[in-house]
């Protein structure tokens, strides 16, 4: 799951992966930074190819600085997958369904002023914290 497609700063020219689609905006309220307003946008992607499919979403927080909108962080918050499997004798074919599921979560700690980020797979034990970093002016 965490290996969901995302926009991709550093690839060269402009082969950056981006949304097939905005899925609109995430309605919670992102309080990041003490007066400095941040909401998300859900984009997605979907996937077609021989024998199956897929679906990604991703959520991406901007926040404003002035009269400036930054995009702060772009998360995987779910996946998708159906792939086909084996034929049986009727001519019908097996299926193969994935799916999971993330959910973010601000904390109480903060770094640099910015609060940490935690994301956590719904169903299992993976999970990721993002820090803020100066440099990039963003989480990484």
């Amino acid at each position: 799951m965490n290996s969901a497609p995302d926009d991709v700063e550093d690839a060269p020219g402009d082969s950056r992966i981006k949304p097939s689609e905005i899925v609109g905006f995430d309605p919670a309220a992102y309080v990041l930074t003490p007066g400095q307003p941040t909401f998300g946008i859900r984009g997605a992607w979907n996937y077609g190819y021989s024998g199956g499919m897929s679906r990604y979403e991703a959520l991406y927080l901007f926040s404003a600085t002035g009269n400036h909108l930054s995009r702060v962080l772009a998360a995987p918050m779910s996946a998708f997958r159906m792939t086909a499997g084996n034929w049986h004798k009727d001519g019908t074919r097996e299926h193969i369904v994935t799916e999971s599921a993330n959910l973010l979560i601000v904390l109480p700690s903060r770094t640099y002023g910015h609060a940490d980020i935690l994301l956590k797979s719904r169903r299992g034990k993976w999970q990721h914290v993002f820090r803020w970093r100066d440099a990039d002016a963003g989480y990484r």
